[in-house]
């Protein structure tokens, strides 16, 4: 992939024709709930007809509108429970580095102590939430030495799946380029105590044989430039685009198909706290005959005095009322558990593309273990492409490796290395080739997790 030294910020903000930033906002919100859902309740609070042009009514119910994410819960769950037995890297062969290296991913796969069971479990969340999901090789040494093997030891990194805007994909599917767009706020270096006004946007290209960043800055104030500098390329010796995603079923975003019913909830409990908040107070009815409005006086001190055939009454609708309101909001809520329980029927009814076996197949329990297998392999096999692709890059070619899962699902590298061809575009030969290694300094190819651009994209997993 040729790319030069300056490109049209126009360009870079063309986008990918699948990637839809506002459906992945709107998912987002959903999910997290608080702060960033209530920054974006005007697109999820229907107003009725009189609020559409008498905003202080609706700006009032909007007050008193309380969002659950009930959904947060339902994907939390389900990313759980596909990997509750956990997830293990095991070398079958190898030597004691190679068993050292692998096997320490088990227990800090990011290099901050994260377990991969956590990383997997965390892709299989954002492949649910935003329909895609992307683990990174993230390499901690700027250059590869030969003599100093950990300087080609890999953690595992998520991506952010909103920061991925465009991409493009072989004939297999696998990515063969993908680009990353993030912005940070940054404070004026002449004033740093003034607020953070600035702003500095990154576009991120990874192909499969560089990782290249574009920069632009945009001053508070100023006119915006119109073409963004590259300001890193560097050279990952992958041999294929370091960006692995989760090629998953089209099921597997269970947020998009839970989206109406996750608004409609939100809208109709909305309407009931607004309804119950409205006749919490009793209202003081007057019925009067001869006396005038505005000679009543009602206050904590005074007595109101009614003529003869004149009464006043507290009213309160009865709580009768509201019952077909708590049944709609119990019926939307089963609709969302409903959705996840056809998934697991559509799942069991369409094959997994031999990803599990018939002997696994007959020994699932219900529709439910179906989905959390078709779900969780596509995570297993991410990361088996990944790892297989830094096994390559370190030289261990005489190392196996086993992503096991359970007692009886494992991904081994070796099955993935056929699909690896197809992604790599080159053969054995070319691979061993691609790297020039010095035994008194570093290679050209360095390393994937260096470039200052792609750090500042990287998104810690909790945030996802």
């Amino acid at each position: 992939m040729n790319l030069p030294d300056t490109i049209l910020v126009q360009d870079l903000q063309a986008v990918h024709p699948e990637y839809d930033s506002g459906r992945l906002a709107h998912c987002k919100a959903l999910y997290h709930g608080g702060r960033i859902f209530a920054e974006s309740l005007d697109e999820f609070l229907v107003k009725r007809k009189i609020e559409e042009k008498d905003r202080s009514h609706y700006e009032l119910r909007k007050r008193r509108s309380f969002y659950v994410p009930y959904s947060a819960g339902l994907l939390d769950w389900i990313a759980a429970a596909a990997f509750q037995d956990g997830v293990e890297v095991r070398v079958v062969s190898g030597d004691q580095e190679a068993v050292d290296y692998y096997e320490s991913l088990n227990a800090d796969a990011d290099g901050r102590g994260t377990p991969i069971t956590a990383i997997a479990s965390r892709a299989l969340l954002a492949a649910m939430t935003y329909g895609r999901a992307y683990v990174f090789p993230d390499f901690r040494h700027p250059m590869s030495i030969a003599t100093q093997p950990k300087t080609k030891d890999a953690r595992l990194v998520l991506l952010d799946p909103v920061a991925i805007d465009d991409w493009e994909q072989d004939e297999e599917g696998f990515l063969e380029w993908s680009r990353m767009h993030v912005m940070e706020r940054t404070r004026d270096e002449a004033a740093h105590y003034k607020k953070a006004q600035d702003e500095r946007h990154l576009w991120t290209f990874f192909d499969e044989k560089n990782i290249t960043v574009y920069e632009l800055l945009k001053k508070a104030g100023q006119r915006q430039e119109k073409i963004a500098k590259r300001i890193e390329s560097r050279a990952h010796g992958l041999g294929l685009c370091p960006v692995f995603d989760v090629r998953s079923p089209e099921n597997i975003w269970v947020m998009d198909r839970i989206f109406e019913v996750a608004v409609a909830l939100f809208n109709r409990e909305a309407s009931l706290t607004w309804a119950l908040d409205m006749s919490a107070y009793a209202t003081l009815v007057l019925t009067l005959d001869q006396t005038q409005i505005n000679q009543i006086v009602a206050t904590e001190l005074a007595a109101l005095r009614l003529r003869v055939g004149e009464s006043a009454n507290y009213i309160a609708p009865p709580g009768g009322i509201y019952e077909p309101l708590f049944k709609d909001a119990d019926r939307l809520k089963a609709n969302l558990y409903e959705v996840v329980r056809t998934l697991g029927i559509d799942a069991a009814k369409v094959p997994q593309a031999g990803r599990m076996s018939g002997e696994t197949i007959s020994q699932m329990r219900a529709p439910l273990d179906v989905l959390l297998e078709s779900f969780s392999q596509p995570v297993l096999e991410a990361i088996a492409r990944l790892i297989d692709a830094v096994r390559r890059k370190r030289g261990d070619d005489d190392v196996e490796v086993e992503i096991v899962m359970g007692d009886d699902a494992e991904v081994s590298t070796d099955e993935t290395e056929r699909e690896m061809e197809a992604e790599r575009g080159r053969d054995e030969g070319d691979s061993d080739g691609s790297e020039a290694e010095s035994t008194d300094g570093g290679s050209e190819d360095g390393a994937a997790g260096e470039s200052i651009g792609y750090r500042k994209a990287l998104v810690a997993e909790d945030r996802i």
